[in-house]
């Protein structure tokens, strides 16, 4: 309980002083890049191979800007798999900057992911080929490189429109769509600001 009030009081301090944004991003499709065996227990597939299904669902991102170049993201996802089981995942990850050019921004997120499901060992036809491990009526897998790659169009001082790819599990790239909104855009004295446009 310690640590969890801590960690939440560290957050609001450094808020307070820093760019930071909220972000809501939703599944648009699904590409299945490593080929699995239980194609055939997916879910909304769009091609009859399975390398590119449907899989609802959306991420809520928290971003903290350390300076001009580099940033902290905290990511949380819901969807419904390819097998139709309730998932998700959580990251943790360093954001970088790659390009910005006045209302445009490129950034690269890279870091660590947990990612569980609800299992797939009670589906008919399931089989087991992959590095989930077990946990009661779960399914869970780290992987220790994950990311996304964003871009953002700057709307206007609060708002930020994004597409993105990100790694939504272990087997599979998402393409997304977004909104963020800005909590603070603006730049510390010394940081600088890392996605504000020319009319800041």
């Amino acid at each position: 309980m310690k640590l969890i009030t801590f960690i939440i009081l560290f957050v609001y301090i450094q808020s307070s002083f820093a760019q930071n944004a909220l972000s809501s991003n939703f599944f648009v499709l699904t590409a299945n890049v490593i080929e699995n065996p239980n194609v055939d227990i997916y879910q909304r597939k769009l091609s009859n191979d399975g390398k590119f299904t449907l899989e609802p669902g959306f991420i809520l991102i928290y971003e903290q800007h350390a300076n001009l170049q580099s940033g902290m993201k905290v990511m949380q996802a819901v969807y419904w798999d390819r097998a139709n089981q309730l998932a998700g995942f959580t990251q943790v990850g360093i954001k970088i900057r790659v390009k910005k050019s006045f209302k445009k921004v490129l950034s690269l997120t890279i870091g660590p992911a947990m990612h569980y499901r609800q299992t797939w060992e009670y589906i008919e036809n399931y089989q087991p080929n992959d590095k989930y491990q077990a946990m009661n009526q779960w399914q869970y897998q780290m992987t220790w490189l994950s990311g996304e790659l964003e871009f953002s169009y700057i709307l206007n001082k609060m708002y930020d429109f994004s597409i993105s790819v990100q790694r939504v599990h272990p087997e599979a790239m998402g393409l997304c769509i977004g909104v963020k909104y800005w909590i603070s855009r603006k730049p510390s004295k010394k940081n600088g600001c890392i996605t504000c446009p020319t009319f800041h």
